[in-house]
């Protein structure tokens, strides 16, 4: 178990931001920023067979004085692309398959990432979503090979990476599908 608390003061922080007016990147300092934040690790084997482990972020974001080169009033608003809770929870089980030992390892893990703003407006956000990835495999003990079938966003959980504001509206990048 590893559990850290931190806080960090920035001072000139430098936010990069697309122009709606230019479609152009603006990069701003924001004269001062504040992240405090508690994160947490855990890794447990009950048995020489079975391996868990989870993770946590929970985070307190926010511009302290910050007027970007538009005029927007952004102080007190949180940071961009930072959402307030992101965690992991995931297994792995080994076993004999065909006569060899821990030969098959069948591995899943989930994680999630909470509601986030997109920009220091704070007017689009991304929703809170959750992925689930899997992973089965064969390895021979002593074999130079391994066999596996893995997939990434299980539930085919639909996403966006990134976004733009465009002339009021939005383009969107969605994360992989299935």
């Amino acid at each position: 178990l590893n559990v850290a608390a931190f806080s960090m003061d920035y001072q000139d922080l430098q936010v990069t931001q697309t122009d709606d007016g230019c479609l152009c990147n603006i990069t701003d300092n924001a004269a001062d920023a504040e992240i405090r934040g508690i994160e947490a690790e855990f890794q447990f084997a009950p048995t020489d067979r079975i391996f868990v482990w989870a993770g946590a972020t929970f985070l307190d974001t926010e511009y302290i004085d910050f007027i970007d080169s538009t005029g927007l009033d952004a102080s007190g608003n949180q940071l961009q692309r930072t959402p307030e809770m992101q965690y992991n929870i995931g297994g792995e089980l080994t076993l004999d398959a065909f006569g060899w030992a821990n030969a098959l390892a069948i591995r899943a893990n989930y994680t999630y990432q909470g509601e986030m703003y997109w920009a220091p407006d704070n007017a689009q956000t991304e929703d809170g979503y959750g992925l689930l990835s899997g992973r089965v495999s064969l390895t021979p003990p002593n074999a130079p090979w391994s066999i596996s079938v893995w997939g990434r966003n299980l539930t085919d959980e639909v996403y966006r990476t990134n976004i733009i504001a465009f002339f009021g509206d939005e383009v969107s990048r969605l994360g992989a599908p299935r």
